[in-house]
């Protein structure tokens, strides 16, 4: 199978075992996903206990095409992370979309998640929760792109024309950096990160599953929503807003409201 090695051994790394002093990656080696195929998903089970609950999360790699739209396309690796229901009869999964689920090579449990754990428990009782690292946050890292978080980080006027200068200098080394590595910069996109969470509720056998979102993810459910509508039962979308100014405009927000009303 044709897959790039560090693209491999960063994306087996994007999340770390961060239970009781474990530092160990909880992930399946590079000798393990060797056999791995298209669509797959193999994972490693770690136990952990939170009070008086067992609690089991299998640590999984999932292969996908880097670019959907080629008949023959280069595969990248995914981390996934399903929280397994504390139930042995559970309800449809929960699939939680975050704003950075995998935005350092090495990620470990976010605390996004932490939060929702900790007030909203029943969740984890009554569902698996899954999450799937989103492709393309660790591709400018591992191409040697680090410089590009840099240039945002000014003090002074950000728009001045020597820093757009210094903007357009650094996107454009990173963009040569990423061709040299022959990164396929189409198949990053939010369509593709959408396409992603439908191979991972094919791959767990999941007949419909349920989105809770906030921030990027929100945009993330909505292109799910729209592609896979018939494997989606209900979605829970935080902190939303719209690029009609939903929450800037009473009229629309009311209207929007009135219309969830209708769905229930």
């Amino acid at each position: 199978m044709d897959f790039r090695k560090s693209q491999l051994m960063i994306n087996s790394l994007l999340f770390r075992w961060s239970y009781s002093g474990q530092q160990k990656n909880p992930y399946p080696d590079n000798r393990d996903l060797k056999n791995l195929n298209p669509g797959e998903i193999l994972s490693r089970q770690k136990i952990t206990n939170n009070g008086n609950k067992i609690i089991k999360i299998d640590f999984g790699i999932i292969m996908v095409p880097e670019n959907r739209n080629k008949k023959n396309p280069k595969y990248i690796l995914l981390p996934i992370m399903k929280w397994n229901a504390l139930t042995n009869n559970p309800s449809k999964p929960i699939f939680w979309l975050g704003s950075i689920l995998s935005s350092t090579s090495t990620l470990t449990l976010s605390a996004e998640l932490e939060l929702l754990l900790s007030n909203l428990k029943w969740m984890l009782y009554h569902h698996d929760i899954v999450m799937v690292g989103y492709r393309g946050i660790n591709v400018l890292a591992s191409s040697g792109c680090n410089k590009l978080n840099k240039i945002f980080e000014i003090e002074n006027n950000p728009v001045s024309f020597s820093n757009l200068h210094i903007v357009k200098k650094t996107f454009n080394s990173a963009f040569k950096k990423l061709r040299e590595k022959e990164v396929d910069l189409d198949g990053y996109n939010i369509v593709e990160v959408a396409d992603d969470l439908e191979s991972v509720r094919r791959a767990f056998g999941y007949q419909k599953i349920n989105l809770l979102s906030v921030n990027f993810g929100n945009s993330v459910c909505l292109i799910y929503s729209l592609k896979y509508s018939e494997h989606l039962n209900q979605t829970l979308i935080s902190e939303a807003d719209s690029h009609e100014n939903l929450l800037a405009s009473p009229e629309i927000f009311y209207s929007q409201l009135k219309y969830y009303h209708k769905l229930r």
